[in-house]
C-alpha cells in the first residue's frame, strides 16, 4: 500500500497541491496552520514513511520544486519562493556574486573542509563522507550531521536524494542549480521579502506576526519583517483576522477579495 501511495505523487499533483500552498511542511507542527504533507494527502502518523519513501520521490521533481528550512522547520516550496529565499540567504561576495569558497571567519575548517569535497567529488552521501574523512565514533559522526545541517540551512548545499544505507547526498547548490542563482542575485531583498511573507500568509490557515518573525528569524531582523508585515497590510493584501486570537496575538490572513 505504501509503495502505490509513493507512485502516485507525480510532479502534476505536487504541482497543483503547492498552487493551493506554496509552502508545505514535510510534517505536522502544532501551532502552525500551515498544510503539511501527510495532511494534504491524507496520510496520518507517517513521519517515517514520508522521510524514507515519499521525500525521496519528491526531490525528483526538482525543477519545480525545492526543500529549505525556514526557522528550523522542513518544508517543500515552489522555485519562485526558493528564489526569493535564496536572495535573501545567499552570502554575497564584493562583487555581487558567490564566494567560491566559504567564508574563512564565519565558517570552521571542518565545515569549509566539506563544502571542498563537495566542490570536488560532485553529489555524496554522508557514508561516503564518513569514509573520505576517516569519520569514526558518535561524537564525530554527530559533528558531521551538524555541519551539514548548518550548510543546508544556509543554502551552501541541497539534498540531492536519499539512501537508507548511505543517507542523504549532498551537492554544492553552486553546481547544482546556478539558474536559481543568477536570479537571487538580481532581485531586491525587500520586493523578495514582501513575497516571502505573503506566500506564508497565503499558505496558512492563519498567523500571527510573532510566528512570521519565528519562520524567518535566519533572513531577516523583526524590525524589516513587522515593516513588511505593515506594507502588506497597507497594501490590502494581508488582513487582520476579527475572529482569531492565538496566544493573545491577532490573526494575520490573506485578504482575497481586493
Amino acid at each position: 500500500m505504501r509503495r502505490l501511495l509513493v507512485n502516485k505523487i507525480s510532479s502534476a499533483e505536487l504541482s497543483a497541491l503547492l498552487r493551493k500552498s506554496e509552502i508545505i511542511f514535510t510534517r505536522h507542527y502544532n501551532g502552525l496552520m500551515i498544510p503539511d504533507l501527510g495532511e494534504l494527502l491524507g496520510i496520518k502518523n507517517g513521519n517515517g514513511f514520508f522521510y524514507n519513501e515519499i521525500l525521496n520521490e519528491v526531490r525528483k521533481l526538482r525543477n519545480n520544486f525545492d526543500f529549505v528550512s525556514i526557522g528550523g522547520f522542513n518544508v517543500i516550496v515552489t522555485k519562485e519562493f526558493f528564489t526569493n529565499y535564496l536572495s535573501l540567504l545567499l552570502e554575497r561576495s564584493r562583487t555581487n556574486g558567490v564566494y567560491k569558497h566559504l567564508p574563512i571567519g564565519r565558517y570552521t575548517k571542518s565545515e569549509r573542509d566539506l563544502y571542498e569535497a563537495m566542490l570536488e567529488h560532485g553529489p555524496i552521501s554522508r557514508k561516503s563522507l564518513i569514509y573520505l574523512f576517516g569519520i569514526t565514533g558518535k561524537k564525530s559522526r554527530e559533528l558531521l550531521d551538524q555541519s551539514l545541517l548548518k550548510l543546508w540551512e544556509k543554502l551552501w548545499i541541497t539534498c540531492v536524494s536519499y539512501q537508507k544505507e548511505e543517507g542523504t547526498t549532498w551537492q554544492a547548490l553552486v553546481d547544482w542549480d546556478k539558474t536559481s542563482i543568477r536570479k537571487a542575485l538580481k532581485m531586491e531583498r525587500e520586493e523578495a521579502l514582501e513575497k516571502i511573507v505573503l506566500a506564508i500568509v497565503r499558505s496558512s490557515k492563519v498567523i500571527t506576526r510573532p510566528q512570521i518573525r519565528r519562520l524567518l528569524k535566519f533572513i531577516a531582523t523583526i524590525e524589516t519583517i513587522d515593516e513588511t508585515i505593515t506594507r502588506l497590510m497597507v497594501k490590502n493584501t494581508i488582513d487582520v483576522s476579527p475572529k482569531i486570537i492565538i496566544n493573545g496575538k491577532k490573526g494575520l490572513v490573506y485578504n482575497k477579495v481586493r
